[in-house]
């Protein structure tokens, strides 16, 4: 999936503008709005697709024209540098079309969920080139990390049979998507990124301290050590930061609420993480990692909350919540994300991991994180562009 994700960022956005930005930025058709025929699937779990041309328009070429950030240059040149490198054998004769739209699905399948990207184009010969790759006249799909079997296949088929083109507008800098049929608006200035929230039915969340995030479960595509999570139908954490404890060892400051959709799951998913770490201390109402007890109280039937330092979170029995009635939440102060108190001459070491510098550096550079009103605002210092931040951000995950 690393490999397909880091394609399709240089194949459809980076290269483009490289050479867009310098020899062709006269020439290009900037429009505010653009209506593309776009796929909808029967019943999808997640749907977001986006205009290629569009996003070069409305973001790189801005990022390329307007940013002074040497940084954001340099990794622009590196990925368009390594498109050549990258490119999967099975797609060299594609050509991919900027003004079509792509995209990332997840659709329900009777066992399991069908996880893929589509890109549009054309210049592969039409059916199933092996077992993750299928070629229609709009385009291809392309399967995440996995390959399907012949059973797989041809009820793939029959749903691509079914598809609904429907027309779409795309406005500069606006990206929609949505979750189970419950839409989000995402919109994407300068220094700022804004989520409008869908409405949903009223749920029960912690209340809001330190990094908060609450979301729900949008599609199962985790790695594999991660599996023992499937079952958590939605989370809410209040995470503190962490401390090292020795060398070996950092215990961790959080809250975390976990809802599922029925008893079976929430009984599973303990049996998971039990398994998973055999060699800590489970008990009933706790478990001891390394010295240190995190509590387990189940709040009722289809809900856990674990914790640190119970004393200090569980007043009485009670922890604090509230109900809301909108499916994602995220406030607070980010910078604890990396945040580790008493690591001494180890946080080189940490500084020295890619991913933890490119979180560090993006989370310094945050202004505000809140959510009000149905919306989410992510707010960077003015003189940051978030689109880039975010740029860097996924090269890092990506390498």
């Amino acid at each position: 999936m690393v490999k397909i994700l880091k394609e399709l960022l240089i194949g459809c956005f980076i290269l483009p503008v490289i050479f867009g930005c310098f020899y062709l930025s006269a020439f290009l058709d900037i429009r505010p709005t653009r209506e593309i025929e776009t796929p909808h699937f029967k019943n999808e779990v997640f749907h977001f697709t986006f205009n290629p041309l569009q996003v070069m328009q409305s973001c790189l070429l801005e990022l390329n024209l307007q940013s002074k950030d040497t940084e954001l240059q340099n990794t622009l040149i590196t990925l368009s540098n390594s498109f050549g490198k990258q490119k999967e054998r099975v797609l060299q004769n594609f050509r991919l079309n900027i003004q079509g739209a792509a995209g990332f699905f997840a659709v329900e399948h009777p066992k399991r969920q069908f996880r893929f990207v589509f890109l549009p184009g054309s210049g592969l010969k039409l059916g199933w080139l092996n077992s993750d790759h299928f070629v229609v006249d709009q385009g291809v799909y392309i399967f995440f990390n996995e390959q399907l079997n012949s059973v797989d296949k041809k009820y793939f088929e029959e749903m691509v049979s079914q598809i609904a083109y429907k027309p779409t507008k795309y406005v500069a800098n606006q990206y929609q998507f949505t979750i189970h049929g419950a839409l989000y608006t995402l919109n994407l200035d300068r220094n700022k990124i804004q989520i409008q929230l869908p409405e949903q039915n009223t749920h029960s969340i912690l209340i809001p301290k330190g990094f908060h995030i609450s979301l729900p479960k949008p599609v199962n595509i985790l790695p594999k050590p991660f599996s023992f999570l499937a079952p958590i139908d939605n989370c809410s954490i209040n995470y503190y930061g962490a401390k090292m404890k020795d060398f070996n060892t950092i215990d961790l400051e959080f809250e975390a609420l976990l809802a599922f959709e029925n008893t079976h799951q929430a009984d599973e998913f303990l049996n998971a993480i039990i398994n998973k770490f055999p060699n800590w201390n489970w008990q009933k109402n706790y478990v001891n990692v390394n010295g240190t007890v995190y509590a387990l109280k189940r709040e009722n039937s289809k809900t856990l909350y674990i914790c640190s330092s119970p004393k200090k979170y569980i007043q009485n029995g009670k922890i604090q919540k509230q109900s809301v009635n909108v499916p994602m939440v995220i406030s607070g102060d980010p910078k604890l994300i990396t945040n580790v108190e008493q690591a001494g001459w180890v946080i080189a070491l940490l500084e020295s991991i890619p991913l933890y510098s490119a979180i560090t550096d993006l989370t310094s550079k945050t202004k505000l994180v809140s959510t009000n009103n149905h919306k989410i605002v992510w707010e960077l210092d003015k003189k940051y562009f978030v689109s880039g931040e975010i740029l860097k951000l996924i090269n890092t995950t990506l390498d």
